[in-house]
């Protein structure tokens, strides 16, 4: 298929004009001598060539479309239109046919900036050529009124090389809007406040979402060439679209509206473009529930499947070892033997309480239950670990007992399980501390201890320790899958881990 090239056609179109313009004006002044004051011989010697060079580019085609070659028709076919304006002694009809075809050249060829230069130039030569030739009108008036012709005809140009070269960008902004749907949320709303601002030429572009059965409100804004995306909580407010123009949004079970900043008076041809641009988004945002159904419908199946191995395997086997240790306790005839005994069915026990809250929760069509609140679960975790590893653990949690969806109280808590125990198991401490710091749509969290550090020294981020391969491979794992991010300090005397996940 041939590849559509806007310069080349109107190269033909040009080509072919010429040629008809030089064939017909030719013919008409043989049709019709009076049509100039004149002997006829110069205007037609002078067509015949032009006719001739006409004929030649037209049968050369592409090869004649190269821009210096482009350059060169339009010089010589100003020179020659000067020429019959001078051999025919300006009249009238040559005048209006031959330098407005030459404007509307060079209009295809430059654009608006195109038609204005052609404009004043042919002005310009015009007013020269009348004033320095007597057979020429040059009465101030009738110069006047050609000039204005040339005016306004150059507007009407000027206005149609705008308006096809914003049609073009618009086509190509909406032939580049992204094909691919990201697996994350965010991702998806960045990629689309982008493609609508190129679109629009809006230098403001935000995007809100509201999830039916979630309190929380997901904004992607773009401003000032930078795209900042966060999550609003029920008390914080989105975008307001007082006094700007905005287009509603949904796909799934999410719905919001697309807020054009500094927006202004909107014509219909941008309140259509708009409606394109939110039904694009739409579509996307469709195929991203879609594609996020099908995620939760797999990932469902696998929980439910984890949930009946560990609740027939593991939580069966450790009931057993535990009455098993109960018989032992009554059979024990050393009381201190017997109070080692009690303390480790004491951690079993908790451990089976936060194996069936897992299974609870790996469950899809699990009991609603009350939650226990985060900072509880973490100072519950903090004992155990305190009397398993005999090491202190300080855990503060900020604000107390945040508002946090279950998911994302589990997500923190299996990060801050994950540090404490490795701390207190791997580096030999005896002081563990664990901060959590909830808001502005993101968890920071921060343990800290003060044993032998990891096998390497200094500061590293996520990027450094995966290109290095070190550090703790399951935190990082559990930290890269939420999109979150890990900067690790480790010396001889202690380490410190931060991670960062959006919430």
């Amino acid at each position: 298929m041939e590849r559509y090239r806007p310069q080349a056609r109107a190269d033909r179109v040009i080509a072919v004009s010429r040629l008809l313009l030089a064939v017909f004006g030719a013919l008409a002044l043989l049709l019709d001598p009076d049509l100039i004051p004149v002997p006829l011989a110069p205007p037609l010697t002078v067509l015949s060539i032009y006719g001739v060079y006409a004929l030649g580019l037209l049968i050369l085609g592409r090869r004649a479309g190269s821009p210096l070659l482009r350059n060169a028709q339009l010089a010589i076919d100003f020179i020659v239109f000067c020429i019959v304006i001078g051999v025919t002694h300006g009249a009238v009809s040559p005048f209006f046919v031959f330098f407005i075809f030459w404007m509307f050249c060079a209009t295809l060829r430059f654009g608006a900036r195109g038609a204005m230069a052609a404009a004043v130039i042919t002005a310009l030569v015009y007013v020269v050529l009348a004033v320095s030739q007597e057979t020429i009108r040059s009465d101030p008036g009738y110069l006047l009124l050609r000039v204005t012709y040339l005016a306004v005809i150059a507007l009407f140009l000027m206005h149609l090389a705008r308006y096809q070269q914003r049609s073009g960008e618009e086509l190509f902004a909406l032939a580049s809007w992204p094909r691919e749907v990201p697996a994350r949320l965010e991702e998806l709303l960045a990629q689309n406040v982008r493609s609508a601002a190129a679109l629009m030429g809006a230098a403001r572009v935000a995007i809100a979402l509201e999830e039916a059965d979630e309190p929380w409100t997901t904004v992607a804004e773009l401003r000032g060439g930078d795209v900042a995306v966060r999550r609003l909580g029920p008390q914080e407010e989105a975008p307001a679209d007082d006094g700007e123009r905005s287009v509603a949004v949904s796909g799934g079970a999410l719905s919001g509206r697309m807020i054009f900043g500094d927006a202004g008076a909107w014509s219909s041809d941008q309140v259509a473009l708009a409606e394109i641009a939110a039904r694009l988004v739409s579509s996307q945002i469709e195929q991203f529930a879609a594609q996020e159904g099908m995620r939760r419908a797999a990932a469902g199946e696998e929980r439910m499947r984890m949930a009946r191995d560990l609740h027939d395997g593991l939580l069966q086997s450790l009931t057993g070892v535990s009455l098993q240790m109960q018989t032992l306790i009554l059979q024990a005839a050393d009381a201190a033997l017997a109070q080692r005994l009690r303390a480790l069915q004491e951690i079993i026990a908790n451990e089976q309480r936060e194996l069936r809250s897992m299974v609870t929760q790996l469950r899809p069509d699990q009991v609603v239950v009350a939650a226990v609140p985060l900072d509880v679960r973490l100072r519950a975790l903090a004992e155990r670990i305190a009397s398993h590893w005999n090491v202190a653990v300080d855990v503060e949690v900020t604000p107390p007992s945040p508002a946090l969806r279950e998911s994302v109280a589990a997500q923190i808590y299996s990060l801050v399980n994950e540090s404490l125990s490795n701390a207190a198991k791997h580096a030999r401490a005896t002081h563990l501390r664990a901060r959590v710091a909830v808001g502005e749509g993101e968890a920071r969290i921060e343990v800290v201890d003060d044993g032998s550090g990891f096998p390497f020294t200094g500061k590293y981020d996520m990027a450094r320790l995966q290109a290095e391969r070190r550090g703790p491979v399951t935190l990082k794992e559990r930290v890269a899958a939420l999109g979150g991010e890990l900067d690790l300090e480790s010396t001889p005397h202690g380490s410190r881990i931060e991670m960062r996940i959006a919430i």
